[in-house]
C-alpha cells in the first residue's frame, strides 16, 4: 500500500496478494479507510477481490465480505454504483475467465467530484499488464478540472505517453 497526500485529494494505491494471504491487507486497508474517511479518497488498484457472482462468473471468493466492510467504512466503489448490472472484467485467467479485482473506492467527500470511472483494456490486451487499468476523472474541489481538462476519456496513446 501506497498513500500519496495532495491539497485536495488523497490516493492510497493497492495491491493485495492472491487467495486469503490477502486478510492482513485487507485489514491495513480498513485502518486507512477509517483515517482518511472524512477527507477526499480514493482507495485503487488491485484488491485481487470480487463481489460474488457479481464481478466472476459464478465464483465464490473468500475474501468478498471485505467489499461490504470497505463500503460501511465510507468508501463507495463507485464503477459498481453506476453500472449495477453490467460485467466489465479487468483480469482474465489462463482459461478465459474474467474477473473484476481491480477497483476504486472513493470517500463521500470525493464522490460527489467523480465524472467517470471505467477501464482501459487496451493495455492489458496490448501486453503492457496482465490486469486492464481503472481510471477516474476527477474534478479539483474548486471546480475547476484535474490538469486543466474537462471530463473526456483519454486514448491509450495518450496515457502511455507517460509511462
Amino acid at each position: 500500500m501506497v498513500v500519496a497526500e495532495f491539497e485536495d485529494l488523497h490516493v492510497v494505491g493497492v495491491y493485495m496478494p492472491n487467495l486469503l494471504r490477502k486478510t492482513p491487507y485487507w485489514d491495513a486497508v480498513l485502518r486507512s479507510a477509517r483515517h482518511f474517511k472524512s477527507r477526499p479518497t480514493l482507495l485503487i488498484g488491485d484488491f485481487n477481490t470480487t463481489r460474488h457472482f457479481v464481478d466472476e462468473p459464478g465464483q465464490v471468493c473468500k475474501t468478498s465480505p471485505y467489499m461490504d466492510l470497505i463500503e460501511a467504512a465510507g468508501f463507495r466503489d463507485l464503477w459498481r454504483h453506476r453500472n449495477p448490472e453490467a460485467r466489465e472484467y479487468s483480469w482474465y485467467s489462463h482459461r478465459g475467465n474474467g474477473y473484476r479485482l481491480d477497483h476504486a473506492f472513493f470517500s463521500a467527500s470525493l464522490a460527489d467530484r467523480v465524472q467517470e470511472v471505467w477501464y482501459s483494456h487496451a493495455e492489458r490486451q496490448a501486453g503492457l499488464s496482465d490486469h486492464s487499468i481503472i481510471l477516474a476523472d476527477i474534478s479539483r474541489s474548486d471546480a475547476l478540472p484535474i490538469r486543466g481538462r474537462t471530463s473526456t476519456r483519454r486514448p491509450c496513446e495518450e496515457i502511455m505517453q507517460y509511462i
